[in-house]
């Protein structure tokens, strides 16, 4: 490698990904029971950060009510993250209960950051994160995009909406099961934490899409 090639790898920005979510049918709860998921997010987000090390940087943040907010070093994972928050919300009893997610990747500013209100960081990709929440359509409930200066990712538009067809399809119990299989989990253990037999653990995880979302994000972490 000559030092010219050496220099210009060494000189690209670090990319971030940045999650912005909202609670669907926020209004519709009284402000315990929106408080009460939110906190399980927030819970979750740990949760998350703990089976991943070093994939969120600070902490989870709340802001405007409904609104949260997560910072993530490891961009890779942030579909797998994605994922993993929307089937915690959908596990919940409360019917029609959801999030809607824009996942953007991009630069932040690192001098903005701070640990304990992710919120008030600015950046790319917190910037296109936030308008991209804003500008979605009804009709969809997650997106992914990232700065024209990523040449490639394994990601895509396209097969974050296909996702997110999948994920509107899920019941309480299959949401329960994907969240814990997105962590890693096997079917033996994921039977003991929510009292299900293993066998149908596996009619869960088949009738959620888990085969295609498995492999999916199996493809877009390898090659990044």
């Amino acid at each position: 490698m000559g030092k010219n090639e050496f220099l210009e790898r060494n000189s690209q920005p670090l990319i971030y990904a940045v999650l912005t979510g909202d609670i669907v049918n926020s209004s519709s709860l009284d402000p315990k029971a929106l408080m009460g998921i939110l906190q399980r997010l927030n819970e979750s987000a740990e949760c998350f950060s703990g089976e991943y090390p070093g994939s969120v940087l600070g902490k989870f943040d709340t802001y405007g009510g409904d609104g949260w907010q997560l910072l993530m070093s490891n961009a890779e994972l942030s579909m797998r993250a994605a994922l993993f928050l929307r089937a915690v919300v959908r596990s919940h009893k409360i019917p029609r209960i959801d999030t809607r997610i824009a996942i953007a990747w991009g630069t932040v500013d690192e001098f903005t950051i701070t640990s304990d209100r992710i919120s008030q960081s600015t950046g790319e990709a917190f910037t296109e994160s936030g308008r991209a929440l804003k500008n979605m359509a009804k009709k969809h409930r997650m997106i992914f995009l990232h700065g024209e200066h990523l040449v490639q990712s394994g990601f895509s538009r396209g097969a974050t909406l296909l996702l997110d067809e999948l994920v509107r399809q899920w019941t309480s119990h299959q949401a329960a099961a994907i969240s814990l299989a997105l962590l890693g989990k096997k079917q033996e253990e994921i039977a003991d934490i929510i009292d299900r037999t293993q066998p149908t653990v596996n009619k869960l995880l088949q009738r959620a899409g888990w085969r295609g979302i498995e492999g999916f994000l199996e493809e877009v972490e390898y090659r990044q």
